[in-house]
């Protein structure tokens, strides 16, 4: 009787290291580096959007910010689970891309009106994807 007493606890037992073992493995699809990433976007976003006011358009900002988003981008495709923020990184460089090349084919600076209804639409779409990333198991 004391045997199977035994075998009964070292089952138990085992199925309770087997359940905590499993949620070690439970990776976490919120990632404190792509959070900072967006937050970090920000700054350079507005000095880019501010040049847009101005006769000279920033390029050197729009490359950083062109350059991040593919890095950015490469290190999110790779993760599991997250289709949601690649697809949001896709859709906001083209969003960058659209009002580039609106400033640009203009020739002439955006009023300071024009620039902030569009600076506040690239901010709320950085506030998404910050957003977004917050709402994923921590």
């Amino acid at each position: 009787m004391k045997r199977a007493f035994n075998k009964q606890l070292l089952v138990v037992f085992l199925v309770i290291i087997f359940i905590s073992g499993c949620a070690l493995f439970n990776q976490s699809k919120y990632d404190k580096f792509t959070h900072e990433n967006f937050a970090f976007l920000k700054a350079p976003v507005i000095k880019l959007y501010e040049s847009y006011a101005s006769d000279e358009i920033s390029k050197c900002f729009k490359k950083y910010i062109f350059r991040k988003l593919d890095q950015f981008h490469e290190y999110e495709k790779w993760k599991e689970g997250n289709e949601n923020t690649v697809e949001q990184i896709v859709l906001f460089k083209k969003m960058l891309t659209r009002h580039f090349e609106e400033r640009n084919n203009l020739g002439v600076p955006w009023s300071e009106v024009h620039m902030q209804n569009k600076l506040n639409n690239v901010l709320e779409a950085i506030d998404l994807m910050l957003r977004t990333e917050m709402s994923k198991n921590k």
